[in-house]
């Protein structure tokens, strides 16, 4: 499955369970990814388009019980393959997690929709 699948399939999951689970609602996808002409490039970049930044992110707060540690928010960037996250990337994901974001780099929809479960602590049976 390649990356925008996997991507589709978490995005579809997080709507079919939004009405029971509405802070599901609030998971969303940032568009950096896809050729662009040099005019689309340089309008999106004077709107704010950055290089690297992860490709969902589901702003809600979360209390880990393990680690007693807030998080401000998830993070999620998606590969497929045998991809690797690039420099810009690797500079997000840091950056976030040190201003109290929860970070993941997964290669399946079935990894990151567990990754959203297990942040936002719903039942194992609609995760899997």
């Amino acid at each position: 499955m390649s990356e925008h699948d996997s991507q589709v399939a978490v995005i579809q999951w997080a709507y079919i369970h939004e009405i029971r689970y509405p802070e599901l609602a609030m998971l969303f996808a940032v568009p950096n990814a896809g050729k662009r002409s040099i005019g689309a490039a340089r309008y999106y970049l004077a709107e704010g388009l950055k290089s690297g930044v992860p490709d969902l992110i589901l702003p809600i707060p979360e209390l880990s019980i393990d680690d007693n540690k807030q998080y401000c928010g998830l993070v999620i960037e998606m590969k497929d393959g045998k991809n690797k996250t690039t420099e810009n990337q690797d500079w997000w994901l840091q950056h976030l997690a040190r201003y109290g974001w929860k970070t993941a780099v997964h290669y399946s929809a079935n990894a990151a929709i567990k990754e959203i479960c297990d942040y936002l602590k719903l039942p194992v049976d609609l995760c899997m």
